[in-house]
């Protein structure tokens, strides 16, 4: 995970200095914000998975289900936030932003990136 993150830091980085170099820094603020927002929920829905698909019968245990409401409200929080910059942002930057997040997942699909585990 750890390689999706920097790929979709570097690509993040990249696009919100070409937004603000075009005069758009509220749209790469949304773009940032997109990316973080989608980085930390899939980092969130791992150890949720972690948790809930282990061996055996699956966990549902509170935690779990925090979780799992903490990454719908910081979904909804963010569409929040856009929904108030609406006037000031670019629609495409938005899917750019998601974009940029499914590109970082993909590179870890195919570099093919094995957990860590505990095992030496």
């Amino acid at each position: 995970m750890k390689l999706a993150l920097w790929v979709a830091g570097a690509l993040t980085a990249v696009a919100g200095i070409v937004l603000t170099a075009f005069g758009l820094p509220v749209s790469a603020l949304a773009l940032t914000l997109t990316v973080s927002v989608g980085m930390i929920n899939a980092l969130w829905l791992e150890r949720l998975f972690g948790k809930v698909l282990q061996p055996g019968r699956a966990r549902f245990s509170k935690g779990a289900v925090v979780l799992l409401v903490a990454r719908l409200a910081l979904w909804g929080l963010l569409f929040a936030v856009l929904f108030l910059l609406r006037r000031h942002i670019q629609v495409w930057v938005v899917a750019v932003g998601v974009a940029i997040v499914l590109c970082g997942l993909a590179t870890v699909g195919w570099r093919g990136e094995e957990p860590v585990s505990g095992k030496g």
